[in-house]
């Protein structure tokens, strides 16, 4: 066990729990996201805020999204839209706040476009990195978390080359 994961399990309640696998897959969102947002904000130094990311997705002309993209929708729709809970995780991921409109519009959609879907998708992890970051995962130590990290971790990887055209 490296040095930060022997801090976390003696500092944070549930870490010991969480499985290796888990944490791999959450320090590896934690590396990815900042990738992503440098390359679709032209690191001007500015948060990939929601109305940014929807200005970025916008520009992308016939965009077909890639599996990852339609596999997240699905399990994103699911998990917040359809599925059994949907409503309280909705709320948890929302951390008290507003969701931007294009969440709702894209998973509810009857044929969403590929473009809405992408949004929809880069939203809802825009809010997972929200609340990880500022500790609304921390406190209940990450529990049910390693789907939703797995495909925002796949999607940030299939995504982050639309922008900049760096691999």
């Amino acid at each position: 066990m490296d040095e930060v994961s022997e801090w976390l399990a003696q500092h944070q309640p549930n870490w010991a729990e969480v499985r290796q696998e888990q944490n791999q897959i959450l320090f590896g969102f934690a590396m990815l996201w900042p990738i992503f947002e440098a390359r679709i904000t032209q690191k001007d130094g500015n948060q990939a805020d929601p109305e940014r990311i929807k200005r970025e997705v916008e520009k992308l002309e016939n965009y077909v999204a890639p599996a990852a993209v339609n596999e997240a929708f699905d399990y994103y729709r699911d998990r917040y839209f359809k599925g059994v809970n949907a409503r309280a995780r909705r709320d948890a991921l929302s951390g008290g706040r507003r969701l931007p409109d294009e969440i709702g519009q894209g998973f509810n959609a009857p044929k969403p476009s590929d473009s809405q879907r992408l949004l929809a998708v880069l939203l809802v992890i825009s809010r997972l990195r929200n609340n990880f970051f500022h500790g609304q995962k921390a406190q209940y130590g990450y529990q049910e978390q390693k789907e939703n990290f797995q495909h925002a971790n796949k999607v940030l990887m299939e995504v982050s080359v639309l922008w900049n055209g760096n691999p």
